[in-house]
C-alpha cells in the first residue's frame, strides 16, 4: 500500500504522519516490504529534529510535496519505474538496470 492518499513513496518526499501531524522527510523506501506483504515501508525523519523512525508503513503518512528531482519528465518516480516500467529490470535482488528516464533519478537505497 502506498501513502494514505494513494501516492507511491519516493525518497526525499515531504510527508505528514497522520497520528500526530508531524511533518518530515522520507529517508528510504522499501516497496512491498517482505514482513508486511502488500505494504510499502518508509524511513521518516521529522523536521522538528526529534528522533525519526526506522521503518513504518507508508499508509500512515500523507504526501505533502515531492521535489522535481525525484520524478522524471512524465512525473514518474523510481517506485513507479520498479513496478511498471518494462525497460527497468531487476537483475538480482536490489540490483537494477534502469531505463534512460529513470537513471537520473537513481538514489541508492539502504
Amino acid at each position: 500500500m502506498s501513502y494514505s492518499d494513494g501516492n507511491t513513496p519516493a525518497m526525499g518526499d515531504k510527508v505528514k504522519r497522520q497520528k500526530d501531524g508531524k511533518v518530515g522527510t522520507v529517508t528510504h523506501v522499501q516497496l512491498n516490504y517482505p514482513t508486511t506483504p502488500g505494504h510499502d515501508n518508509i524511513g521518516f525523519k521529522p523536521d522538528d529534529g526529534s528522533i525519526g523512525v526506522g521503518n513504518s508503513l507508508a499508509v500512515e503518512y500523507i504526501l505533502i510535496s515531492r521535489t522535481k528531482s525525484n520524478v522524471d519528465e512524465e512525473g514518474h518516480d523510481l517506485a513507479w519505474h520498479k513496478e511498471h516500467c518494462k525497460n527497468c529490470i531487476e537483475l538480482a535482488p536490489g540490483h537494477w538496470q534502469w531505463c534512460e528516464k529513470a537513471r537520473p533519478l537513481f538514489v541508492k537505497e539502504p
